[in-house]
């Protein structure tokens, strides 16, 4: 069955759709009159609606197939920009991100973020994937304002610079975990990570990543080994 994210509160009854819904579910997957669909809006679970004539632009909503989630264990991710950062946005959304955190570092190779544009991203990621909640899409900020947001959790980094600050023993929910551009951090940026105690070094495999397969790997890792605490 179809998903479609909408942003009003479902009940028993008739909801109006945007153009851009009208044009994905008649369009696009051609649906017809009398067809179903499963709608969500991040809070009142799964709801199922029968889809009306085109021209009505409204969905008839039944009832509730699917109760609302308990909420996921909050996980932070603070993302350098980079050129691929769309692609994060979906995988963040599909392995249970619940806030994202975009960063201007030293050597970002992008220095524009379009909340807007994410926040289409991560909605098609949450129907596409059975998900009901969308993550929170966060302002960009400085790489110097994120750590005082986060000054502990977990940086994706090759090389560990120390050897007892590698255990996932300190692994609890919530994460921030920390990515960098796909030039690396500067050593500058490193230096700074290591004055802080409960910042943690997380090497991820035996040669260097791109900055889009470090996110899944560390995402994956760090679900891994959490405690909810």
């Amino acid at each position: 069955m179809i998903r479609l994210f909408v942003s009003t509160s479902l009940f028993q009854g008739t909801i109006s759709l945007s153009a851009s819904q009208i044009h994905y579910i008649y369009t696009v997957m051609r649906l017809k009159p009398g067809a179903w669909i499963e709608v969500f809006n991040g809070k009142d679970g799964g709801w199922k609606a029968v889809c009306l004539e085109k021209t009505e632009q409204r969905l008839y909503v039944k009832e509730c197939i699917h109760d609302q989630p308990e909420a996921l264990p909050c996980l932070h991710l603070y993302i350098s920009l980079f050129k691929r950062l769309d692609w994060v946005l979906e995988k963040s959304t599909e392995l249970g991100v619940t806030h994202i955190h975009p960063v201007l570092t030293q050597r970002s190779s992008v220095r524009h973020f379009n909340v807007e544009r994410a926040y289409r991203i991560v909605q098609e990621a949450s129907e596409q994937s059975g998900r009901y909640t969308l993550p929170n899409i966060m302002p960009l900020i400085s790489f110097e304002d994120a750590l005082r947001k986060a000054p502990k959790g977990w940086v994706a980094h090759m090389n560990s610079w120390d050897t007892k600050k590698n255990s996932f023993t300190q692994v609890k929910f919530p994460i921030n975990l920390w990515i960098g551009p796909e030039g690396g951090w500067s050593e500058c940026e490193l230096e700074i990570f290591q004055r802080y105690k409960e910042i943690y070094p997380l090497p991820l495999a035996q040669f260097c990543l791109r900055a889009e397969t470090a996110v899944v790997a560390a995402l994956i890792t760090l679900q891994n080994k959490a405690q909810v605490s």
